[in-house]
């Protein structure tokens, strides 16, 4: 279903605080093969209960074909066996040298490894896949955005900004909600170095940070980005 109303309720109830609730949305979500609730569904890939984590990851596989790789790939991280499992079968699905290389490229599995690692591990991985420029990497700086340590979030960020790809503005965005100030100070330079109406939008937000420095770096960002 496209029904408005329908698509509210699924969107809200996927943020539910009963987890019961969410699973269901989740189950609703898979099953109204609507594309526009990938970032939403996205979100549960989050969830503390592993099983959670599987289910929303095949509903973003199921609704959302080649769409769903790059979740995908990121939750090739999860500390899970079983999630992490299930991202690599749907992954195998696909056959484009893209996935093939994340699946079974010896370089691309170390990496995976790090970011299955201790917070030093998570944090010098997500600096190395920015300083060395691995595309196939960014799935795992989007899934690094929601490490449980600020110091890999930061790492995470700071390595999407040298990509200035799009599909990073919206993990960027959530972290200029972040509780530490230093978080949102580094989602400020982030975004500013994507170049974009999304990320101009994003930036603005930031100007009425509770914290000077943050609103600091909006005001210099925006400055930047409308001169190019």
């Amino acid at each position: 279903t496209d029904d408005p109303d329908i698509m509210e309720v699924i969107i809200n109830a996927l943020a539910d605080r009963q987890e019961i609730v969410r699973r269901q949305a989740i189950s609703a979500a898979g099953a109204t093969g609507n594309r526009s609730l990938l970032p939403r569904l996205a979100e549960n890939l989050h969830e503390k209960h592993h099983d959670l984590r599987v289910q929303a990851a095949r509903a973003i596989y199921n609704i959302g074909g080649e769409a769903s790789i790059d979740y995908l790939i990121g939750l090739l991280a999860d500390n899970d066996p079983e999630v992490a499992a299930e991202a690599r079968s749907c992954l195998s699905s696909f056959e484009t040298e893209y996935v093939q290389k994340v699946l079974h490229d010896s370089g691309f599995i170390l990496l995976i490894k790090g970011m299955n690692g201790r917070e030093p591990d998570r944090r010098e991985t997500a600096r190395k896949i920015g300083e060395e420029g691995i595309r196939e990497g960014l799935p795992l700086l989007h899934r690094a955005c929601g490490d449980r340590y600020k110091s890999v979030r930061i790492a995470a960020l700071k390595a999407m900004a040298a990509f200035k790809n799009p599909s990073s503005i919206e993990y960027a965005a959530k972290l200029l909600h972040d509780r530490y100030r230093d978080v949102r100070l580094e989602a400020v330079n982030a975004l500013g170095e994507i170049h974009g109406p999304r990320s101009l939008e994003a930036v603005k937000t930031a100007l009425t940070d509770k914290t000077a420095i943050v609103r600091e770096a909006a005001e210099k960002a925006l400055h930047r980005m409308d001169l190019m």
